[in-house]
């Protein structure tokens, strides 16, 4: 416990798992970005957003993303199938047209396809 309250807040590792929340120590000790495991439930910690470890993904990255695919169901946006691009349908039928000029259904997001669309 000393060496927990020793160690200056912003610096306190701890595991993010809310049932374990062990200290893990500095994240000062460890080396930027490296990825630790906590030795009571396993759990990976990235030590650069003290959060649950991300492999491959930037800090912050998938919590973003996250928010932006809540977004995308709120506003009732879609993605084109073929080039992602985000569009929202502000009147007339689901038949879309996209800029890169692939056809497809705004109530399901699939490739439109003329009186079988499954939505």
């Amino acid at each position: 416990a000393r060496v927990e309250y020793e160690t200056p807040y912003e610096h306190r590792l701890y595991c993010p798992q809310p049932r374990c929340s062990k200290f893990m120590g500095s994240k000062e000790d460890k080396a930027p970005g490296e990825d630790v495991t906590c030795g009571d439930c396993g759990t990976g910690i990235c030590t650069g957003c003290k959060e649950q470890a991300h492999p491959g993904e930037k800090c912050g990255e998938g919590r973003a993303m996250a928010a932006f695919v809540l977004l995308m169901e709120e506003m009732r946006w879609r993605a084109c199938p073929n080039c992602k691009v985000i569009v929202e349908k502000t009147e007339g039928c689901v038949h879309m047209v996209c800029r890169c000029r692939q056809e497809f259904c705004y109530a399901c997001g699939v490739a439109w396809r003329p009186r079988r669309c499954g939505c």
